[in-house]
Parts: C-alpha cells; structure tokens; sequence
C-alpha cells in the first residue's frame, strides 16, 4: 500500500484498521495477552486519569487553544459515584468531550494551567513548538508486510519528530524508568519507521520528548532519544513485526514463555532498590 498522512482525530484514528504502536507493545510483552486484550478485547483499554488530562492539556500546547476554546465539562461533586456522576459521564461521552475534576481535594484544571506554563517557560519546548509544520496527523504504511499507523504529536518540515509526555518526575533517572516501563523507546522507533516510510528518507533525524511532570514540582524537561537505543528499538521491532505476522496468518498466538518455568532474575533490581553496592558492599541508604 502507498503510504499515507491523515489529518484526523483520536476517534477516527482508533477506527483506522492497522496495528499502532500501543498494541505492538502489548504484543511485544506477550503475544497470548495481544489475542486477549486487542483481539479478543477480554479486557476493556479504558482511559486513565493521567490520559484524560492529557488529551486537554494536547489541545492546550499542540492545537494552541485558550481555555475558552477547549470542550470539556468540570465535575465538582467530591466524589466520583451515584447517579449524577453516572449522569456526567453519560453525557460527556454522549457529546465526546473530556472532563476534569475540581473540587476542594483536587484542582485539575488548575495543575493543566500550571503545566502549560511550565512547557511555555523552557526555552527549548517553545523551539520545538513553534517549529513545527504537521500537529497531530496519522500515517498509515506498510511495514515488512503489516499494515501500521502512528499518531505523531509534532513534527517540523525536516522531519524531526517531538511527543509530548507527562510524568511524575521528569529528570533523567526517573524519565528513564518511565521510558522503560511504558515502552516510550518504541512507540519513539515506530513513528519514525512510518516517517520513512512515507517521506522514503533514510536519514537519521532527532526525537524529542517534552515532559512536564504531573505532581509536585511541576517543570518541563527535553529528552532526546539516542541514537544506540533508537538503533536497538527499530531492530527489535522488525523482529517482533515477523512474529506478529505469523501469529496472525497461522491464528496461532501462543506465548511460550508463559508455559515454562525460569529463573527470577531478580538480583540487579533488588540491589538498586536497596542501594546497596555489591562491588563495595555498602548500602546508599
């Protein structure tokens, strides 16, 4: 298929027939939980907290919106249960508009405010930003014979590619586990494996994360992805992609390592989170 750039929003992005990043890690984890999860849809992908304020705060910095100019309703009850909230999210969905909580033990709108503040103030997100020529298009290619579609939030004529992230902690360390954890690293190599494919560029180009973090301190960090990991992602994808094409033509979604027993390599992880130094045998603590 020839590739393709589609200026759409997030649901006419999620009726788009072809495997997204988010469903390629789910696969990468464990290709009997793909079949349960996004084949079988066993178990519903609803959104979380950290999601829904998300989708505002993208239209806060990505279509550069004012308050006044964003759809979304506020629920002010203390708690979220009984038949008015059922009736708010009934509504909130009927009309497809997101929401936010204040009340006197929460104020989201408020940390959105401060966020948006925080991503205005570091000079390097601004760059970023105001930069950017494509916001928020899919494109949907062919990749070594899977149909595929990435959402990229921002990129510049160039083809450098930006995402916008939140997290508790932005710094380096704390970013880091969360890149890990949330596979970050991948959905990074998978917009850019669709750039190629669309733009038919072999070039090695930037990516960016901005990330502001969502409690405490609230600041604006910029990531750059290396190289070496991008490298590593891209290589681990392919082979992914290969099984993923297997399993879908043979029906076939059985995850051996589930049904064997192995060895918990747990040493290195109970080191760090007990600071403790085997070379010297000390603890950091």
């Amino acid at each position: 298929m020839k590739p393709q750039l589609v200026k759409c929003g997030h649901e006419e992005y999620s009726e788009i027939d072809a495997l997204r990043s988010s469903d390629l890690k789910v696969f990468i984890e464990s290709p009997q939980k793909f079949e349960d999860v996004c084949i079988k849809k066993m178990y519903p992908r609803n959104a979380t907290d950290s999601m829904r304020m998300g989708t505002i705060l993208h239209q806060f910095i990505l279509e550069n919106k004012s308050q006044d100019g964003i759809d979304y309703a506020v629920w002010t009850g203390s708690s979220r249960s009984g038949a008015k909230w059922l009736h708010f999210i009934d509504s909130c969905e009927a009309n497809g508009i997101p929401y936010l909580i204040k009340n006197s033990s929460k104020d989201e709108l408020g940390l959105i405010e401060l966020q948006v503040k925080a991503i205005l103030k570091n000079k390097e997100a601004v760059r970023l930003i105001e930069g950017t020529a494509v916001r928020e298009q899919a494109i949907v290619w062919e990749q070594d014979g899977v149909k595929c579609k990435a959402l990229i939030d921002m990129m510049s004529a160039d083809g450098t590619i930006t995402d916008l992230k939140t997290s508790a902690d932005p710094s380096e360390k704390k970013f880091f586990w969360s890149m890990d954890d949330y596979g970050y690293h991948y959905s990074a190599a998978f917009y850019e494996m669709g750039r190629d494919a669309y733009w038919g560029s072999d070039r090695v180009y930037p990516f960016y994360w901005i990330v502001v973090s969502n409690s405490g301190w609230i600041h604006c960090r910029v990531w750059q992805l290396q190289d070496e990991l991008r490298d590593i992602a891209k290589y681990h994808i392919k082979a992914k992609l290969a099984h993923y094409k297997h399993c879908r033509e043979s029906g076939i979604w059985e995850d051996h390592e589930l049904n064997k027993s192995q060895v918990l390599h747990a040493t290195n992880y109970y080191l760090e989170k007990n600071g403790i130094n085997l070379i010297q045998g000390e603890s950091n603590g």
